[in-house]
């Protein structure tokens, strides 16, 4: 928010306020130059938008742009360490290794700041919380297949889901991996799950995948 410095919200006790004054001036080597976006992941992305986002990517002939399925963003998160807690290994989660349990600062570090896993992929703990293509069943690897699984829950479950603002579509819990800057350490387990039903949080985002058309 702060990298849109104009940007206005509407504050009950002060009124309208831009997102400079909620969040602080950003300091900038060239004032002059146009915002930049690309050290650190988009936030406030909803389940819907982010498939559109992926939708509208281009790559080769032959391969496809999606939501990982959870089972899928597991296995990129432990990278070599199949078995370990988190995707460095077994050491506990420190400020060198992740971006977590920084809620007094508000802020998101770069992505780059911390070393890759062993497949090269960065941020797979903390930073922000990425969206999976699953739905959110907290019973599910109770019985789901061994290969590729993909939860989608019975649209009987959908009766009893609240609805959207506005709208007759039911809120559907979707789940998130990773654990994001505002959380505590905890959550950065590789195998740790939970789910949300929008994405309007700073605290939530989204990691693409290329794969293969079948």
């Amino acid at each position: 928010h702060a990298h849109a410095p104009e940007g206005r919200w509407s504050d009950p006790t002060k009124g309208e306020v831009t997102n400079q004054a909620l969040f602080g001036k950003v300091p900038r080597n060239d004032p002059r130059a146009a915002w930049t976006y690309d050290e650190k992941p988009m936030v406030a992305v909803d389940w819907h938008f982010a498939n559109k986002i992926a939708w509208s990517a281009k790559t080769a002939p032959g391969f496809t742009v999606r939501l990982p399925t959870e089972s899928e963003w597991e296995r990129a998160a432990r990278g070599l360490f199949r078995g370990a807690e988190y995707p460095w290994g077994d050491g506990p989660p420190d400020g060198t290794r992740a971006d977590y349990d920084r809620f007094a600062q508000f802020s998101i570090l770069p992505s780059h700041a911390f070393a890759p896993n062993d497949f090269g992929l960065f941020a797979m703990a903390g930073s922000v919380w990425e969206w999976c293509a699953d739905e959110y069943d907290a019973c599910f690897y109770e019985s789901s297949p061994t290969v590729e699984p993909l939860c989608k829950l019975p649209k009987e479950a959908f009766a009893t889901l609240p609805r959207a603002w506005r709208s007759t579509d039911p809120l559907v819990p979707h789940v998130v991996r990773g654990g994001s800057w505002a959380d505590d350490a905890s959550v950065l387990r590789v195998s740790f799950r939970s789910a949300q039903t929008n994405g309007g949080n700073p605290n939530t985002g989204v990691r693409l995948v290329r794969a293969r058309v079948r």
